[in-house]
């Protein structure tokens, strides 16, 4: 009985929770796509573009120089998506010798940089899992 004097209560809380629900859902669909674009053959020259252009502030006449050689790492890329990850792998190091002679001195040190926090974060992507220590008896 009581539930029915406060039906209007309740409706509203049920609204906001299917509101909730959907807003979340929304958002966890646009994160995906970002995260899956971000990791894709297709997403990885745009990305490393921006990222290079922003970090090693990039003149104008060497990002007309930069973004062709990604773009054509980026096909180069698209095109060896089922080949091995050695062939992945000479494709980057290939498309980042090109880009080295390019960058000023400090530009050079910061491209290093960037180039060895990235095998950081391949080295431990790439890593198995660590086994669990047992248990210590209680």
């Amino acid at each position: 009985m009581s539930l029915l004097r406060h039906w209007k209560v309740i409706l509203s809380m049920l609204a906001i929770f299917a509101a909730g629900v959907v807003s979340g859902g929304l958002l966890v669909i646009k994160i995906a796509r970002q995260v899956s674009y971000r990791n894709s053959p297709e997403g990885w020259a745009p990305l490393a573009f921006s990222d290079y252009k922003n970090r090693l502030k990039l003149t104008p006449e060497q990002t007309q120089k930069i973004k062709p050689i990604l773009d054509q790492a980026g096909q180069d890329i698209r095109a060896a998506r089922n080949s091995s990850w050695q062939e992945f792998v000479q494709i980057i190091r290939r498309a980042n010798d090109d880009i080295t002679p390019l960058l000023t001195p400090e530009q050079q040190k910061t491209f290093d940089e960037m180039k060895s926090q990235a095998r950081e974060r391949w080295k431990t992507r790439m890593q198995p899992p660590r086994p669990k220590p047992p248990e210590k008896p209680r």
